[in-house]
């Protein structure tokens, strides 16, 4: 298995500290993991309705996050 090293903000690190039960390395290569799979998925040549759908679905999913970081905070769970 390869290493990878990313930088990240000072601000972001101080904020994932609070969080030390969590593994980031794992959660970071299982982010990874799916982000590859879908670029493999979205590169397959697929029938047109089935790429749109998979679009969809992903903006769908972005839209549901969207200001749930902002949420979490103002309920100091992050």
């Amino acid at each position: 298995m390869s290493t990878v090293t990313i930088t990240i903000p000072e601000s972001v690190k101080s904020e994932l500290g609070h969080f030390s039960w969590v593994n980031w390395s794992e959660a970071a290569k299982e982010e990874l993991v799916k982000k590859q799979n879908l670029i493999r998925l979205l590169d397959i040549k697929e029938p047109k309705e089935e790429k749109e759908f998979v679009e969809w679905a992903v903006k769908i999913i972005r839209e549901g996050r969207k200001g749930r970081y902002e949420e979490l905070k103002k309920k100091r769970l992050i």
